[in-house]
């Protein structure tokens, strides 16, 4: 699913000096194959939780959306499967490590 050489291609120094604060935009990081797989698999938004109208700190309008947290038993299709064990694995998250200086996060869909 993922392109991991385009992911270790990526510098972890630009990344964390990006100003105002460190993001990624780049294109490819999902093989084509993997992303079309994604896309005609998506889950079902009624396996969704619904956030909306949630308030958020210093006046911020609220991000209204549908969310799904992972957790292990999670039913999705086979290619969200695939594309979560590569996520949680040793490649991916040394990747994330790198770039981001941790080494704990989670999934968490929108």
């Amino acid at each position: 699913m993922l392109d991991f050489d385009r992911l270790e291609a990526l510098d972890a120094r630009s990344f964390q000096a990006r100003d105002p604060y460190p993001w990624l935009n780049e294109t490819g990081l999902l093989r084509p194959d993997g992303y079309r797989a994604l896309v005609e698999s998506l889950p079902d938004v009624d396996g969704f939780e619904r956030a909306f109208r949630v308030p958020r700190k210093h006046g911020q309008r609220p991000h209204d959306r549908y969310v799904l947290e992972w957790t292990p038993g999670l039913e999705l299709s086979d290619p969200w499967q695939r594309l979560i064990a590569e996520l949680r694995g040793d490649r991916y998250r040394r990747w994330m490590a790198e770039m981001l200086g941790t080494r704990f996060f989670r999934l968490h869909f929108h």
